[in-house]
């Protein structure tokens, strides 16, 4: 007997039998129950199209599954969920997704990556809430801030593809992450640098002397022993990661010199990533030789 356990804000009662209570929500694991028991299935991960989605496995970073998302759309065995019966929000650390089950009760799944797979396979098992035990085998993608997860609830097949229908019963949510309000008055103050690194070169200790001092206007860094550049900047808070227009005013380089970039500020860490020329601005915190962009990560000075 397959038993839905939904994992929602509001979740309702439904029935209970074989000593378990079930649920029904937008975002489910199955459990398999048996007269002797629950068994879990095992996997059967076979492939169910000739032409699987590809996700590139090898630009995939663990770390940027962790933090708090929204779940933007959901569909189950090729119908829409309804924004009412999806989770408030799913919190996601290095080992376990975390989302409400009712008011007082929480569902921990821990899960399993495979990123050398394509599209990136994902392993779910529920570790503890209102459900003993429970099994998912998956797929997920994360492209411009945007996780999508398509799943077998069951456990049985592992989808190939990012598509849900009556047929192959899987579901598929996409997710958003949250991001903290960026206050611009966080930049403002003393700052030293930690580290740099220009187009895939990390820079020794030597060269990177000296304040940068941001205010409300412009960052004045140094530029070697007796000069420095100050540029101003414009930033853009709605975009994550929020963006920086930085525009040389004076300094070793000629006025009016462009630079497009990211910029971060985590407690008393800023982190400043940007394209010196002013070309592409970067997708992510990252230089290399690839991109010739430059990164340096500063510490507020006390």
């Amino acid at each position: 007997m397959k038993i839905k356990l939904g994992l929602s804000s509001c979740l309702s009662i439904l029935c209970c039998m074989c000593g378990l209570v079930c649920f029904d929500s937008g975002f489910a694991i199955a459990v398999q129950t048996t007269a002797s028991g629950n068994n879990q299935d095992k996997e059967k991960d076979q492939a169910k199209s000739s032409s699987p989605d590809k996700s590139k496995g090898s630009e995939f970073n663990p770390a940027d599954l962790v933090g708090e998302w929204t779940i933007q759309s959901g569909m189950r065995q090729g119908n829409k969920v309804e924004s009412e019966r999806l989770p408030p929000a799913v919190n996601v650390d290095k080992e376990n997704f975390k989302m409400p089950a009712g008011p007082d009760q929480e569902f921990v799944i821990a899960y399993k990556l495979d990123t050398k797979s394509n599209p990136i396979a994902v392993d779910f098992d529920i570790k503890s809430g209102p459900a003993p035990e429970g099994h998912a085998i998956g797929i997920m993608k994360l492209e411009n801030g945007e996780l999508t997860l398509c799943y077998d609830p069951v456990g049985l097949t592992r989808p190939t593809k990012f598509e849900t229908t009556e047929g192959n019963g899987c579901f598929l949510f996409v997710m958003k992450k949250k991001t903290a309000e960026f206050n611009a008055k966080s930049l403002i103050g003393t700052w030293n640098y930690t580290s740099g690194n220009k187009a895939g070169e990390e820079l020794p200790a030597e060269r990177m002397q000296g304040d940068v001092v941001v205010t409300e206007k412009d960052f004045t860094m140094p530029a070697g022993p007796s000069d420095k550049f100050v540029m101003s900047y414009k930033l853009d808070a709605k975009k994550s990661p929020v963006t920086i227009d930085l525009n040389i005013e004076s300094g070793p380089a000629p006025a009016g010199t462009p630079a497009l970039g990211l910029i971060k500020v985590d407690g008393d860490t800023m982190t400043l990533c940007y394209h010196p020329l002013g070309q592409d601005r970067p997708e992510k915190f990252e230089a290399n030789a690839s991109n010739g962009c430059f990164m340096f990560v500063l510490k507020r000075a006390k």
